[in-house]
């Protein structure tokens, strides 16, 4: 979520932080299935969250689109952080995008 905890990341020899795809992997693997990730990057290292959008998903896991709306109103400051986010978020997107247009998969 914080810069310093994607410094401290970074110090231990990560280049990268991945949460989301792992568990896919883990279950792939165990059902001997080939499984691959791509990963289009909305954030670096030497950017703070604009909110900790891990207490705010649903008892499924899911980000709660209600939750982090009453989190953006109640701290206006996290709006510039989290226009950047978006802008940022569409870039990647579409990023990846085009690598996926011009890919091939063997």
């Amino acid at each position: 979520v914080t810069r310093e905890e994607k410094h401290q990341a970074r110090e231990s020899g990560a280049i990268a932080v991945e949460m989301e795809a792992a568990g896919v992997a883990e279950v792939a693997r165990a059902a001997g299935v080939p499984f691959s990730c791509i990963r289009a990057i909305s954030d670096t290292s030497d950017e703070d969250m604009p909110l900790d959008f891990n207490v705010l998903r649903d008892a499924a896991g899911r980000f709660a689109v209600g939750r982090i709306a009453a989190a953006a109103a109640a701290r206006p400051a996290a709006m510039p952080g989290l226009l950047r986010l978006g802008r940022n978020a569409r870039l990647a997107s579409k990023n990846l995008g085009e690598f996926l247009v011009h890919c091939r998969f063997d």
